[in-house]
């Protein structure tokens, strides 16, 4: 912890390094500049969520199969509306989407097989490539001289289930068990749409067995989606990790003898 004393008026200041009384400096940020959940920027703004709370029996109107040995859609994926249109010149774009699906049971026991619930978490980059940034090495003058944008997602899935009477195991796939999984976004001429994720069943003597899937009397279903956005040359680095990392590699060919830093 250092101590500060400072006097006078500083306006519109993101951040202060000053020299501490050891070697070296100290950088201290402004509330308004610390990091977004998920999304890191300091300089973030949240700008559409899609998102629902519902009890897929109750709510949906949807029967549970019996119980199923392959994997089986319940209710499947839709569009979500409204779609957003993104601006490309003067913001980068990312999706948040957390999900998480609890079923509820008529029986109160504890034994292998029964779900507590289940959670995932998904990360989309808009990742835009423009165009001539990519050239060959033995004649630089040779671009590809068109513009490159996609969605590029990864993930990070848990179901919790009891694996005795006694403890609890985790399971990090969509592919046993009661759970929603996700449904990509998709990006077409700028336009972003959002997708309610898919419920799914596959029983298992191990995450969901079949006294617990015919105790089931109701699955609460929950998700959120973010779409975010930062501004361009706002920072020292525009975008997210994934292009970030590319044009990071990208400039050590162009700018380093192909020498990977």
């Amino acid at each position: 912890m250092e101590n500060i004393k400072l006097s006078g008026d500083w306006n519109d200041v993101p951040s202060v390094i000053l020299p501490t009384q050891n070697e070296g400096t100290a950088e201290f940020i402004a509330k308004s500049n610390l990091l977004s959940m998920g999304v890191m920027r300091p300089d973030c703004e949240l700008m559409k969520t899609w998102s629902e709370d519902y009890l897929l029996i109750n709510d949906k109107r949807v029967s549970l199969p019996s119980y199923p040995s392959a994997l089986t859609t319940i209710l499947a994926s839709e569009d979500l509306t409204p779609t957003y249109t993104v601006s490309y010149t003067d913001y980068n774009w990312y999706i948040l989407e957390r999900i998480l699906t609890i079923p509820q049971y008529s029986i109160s026991t504890k034994s292998k097989g029964r779900e507590e619930y289940h959670c995932s978490s998904y990360l989309y980059e808009l990742s835009e490539m423009l165009a001539n940034t990519f050239s060959a090495i033995s004649d630089p003058t040779k671009k590809y001289t068109s513009n490159s944008r996609s969605l590029i997602g990864a993930g990070l899935i848990r179901q919790v289930y009891w694996s005795s009477n006694t403890a609890v195991s985790v399971y990090t796939g969509t592919g046993y068990g009661i759970t929603q999984a996700i449904t990509a976004p998709a990006l077409s001429s700028g336009v972003i749409t959002a997708k309610r994720p898919v419920v799914q069943a596959r029983g298992s003597s191990t995450y969901l067995s079949q006294t617990y899937y015919d105790a089931i009397t109701d699955l609460r279903c929950q998700y959120r989606i973010e779409l975010y956005r930062a501004p361009k040359n706002n920072l020292n680095l525009d975008g997210w990790g994934l292009a970030q990392q590319i044009l990071h590699v990208v400039n050590d060919v162009n700018n380093n003898n192909q020498n990977l830093t």
